[in-house]
């Protein structure tokens, strides 16, 4: 199974590669052959890119899953607007070769998203969090929590796709979109919640537990007065 955006690259590679093998059949050409080899070995590697593989979440509701496959190169307290002051910031690298399939890491309303241009730095750098082009989504827990995600584009990743819009409610694990071709995730969650993952752990998006939400408080309930 492949991401439906990867359709607009494998059938005209397809296409194409049928084409210069017909033709070499036809005249009787070498070289076409060989070209046609060479744009269906390229098509298949578009495939493995694309490629869209099943994933099943942890069975807890407070578990927290990676928003994507990747290397884990960065955790650091920041503060954010929506999920507050003291919350943590846990990144990871996607290189080419992981699936790109974003999927939501928690259960919930989506609040906001906020697209932000910017530039096109290499990937590999955790500073490029705050600089690249991002989509930033914010997530309010069916429990009360509230976090946020990143999608950053790199030096070759230069789309973002977002299948979400503020209020839609999602599953966790749910697919909602992909980067293209090398890029960075980052998850940012309550200072409160319980990290499991460490700094080069490699996680695989909507399945491994990157941390376990704290309780949320229930309200207080005031007495009812007495009026006797």
């Amino acid at each position: 199974m492949i991401d439906r955006d990867g359709y607009r690259f494998v059938i005209p590679g397809l296409l194409i590669a049928l084409m210069l093998f017909w033709a070499a059949g036809l005249y009787a050409v070498g070289w076409l052959s060989l070209l046609g080899g060479v744009v269906a070995v390229l098509t298949g590697g578009v495939v493995w890119f694309f490629r869209d593989p099943r994933r099943t979440p942890p069975v807890d509701d407070r578990i927290v899953v990676s928003p994507g496959d990747g290397r884990i190169d960065t955790i650091e307290a920041v503060d954010h607007p929506f999920v507050g002051p003291g919350a943590r910031r846990i990144s990871l690298f996607l290189s080419i070769f992981d699936v790109h399939v974003n999927r939501l890491p928690m259960s919930g309303l989506i609040e906001r998203i906020d697209y932000r241009p910017g530039s096109f730095g290499n990937a590999m750098d955790p500073g490029s969090s705050a600089r690249n082009e991002q989509s930033e989504i914010w997530i309010s827990g069916d429990h009360g929590e509230r976090l946020a995600f990143r999608q950053v584009a790199g030096l070759i990743a230069r789309r973002i796709v977002t299948r979400l819009a503020a209020g839609d409610h999602g599953r966790r694990g749910d697919r909602c979109g992909l980067i293209r071709f090398g890029s960075r995730c980052d998850l940012i969650i309550p200072g409160d919640a319980e990290i499991t993952v460490r700094i080069g752990e490699t996680v695989r998006g909507g399945e491994s537990a990157l941390a376990r939400m704290a309780a949320v408080p229930a309200p207080e309930i005031a007495p009812e007065s007495d009026h006797a």
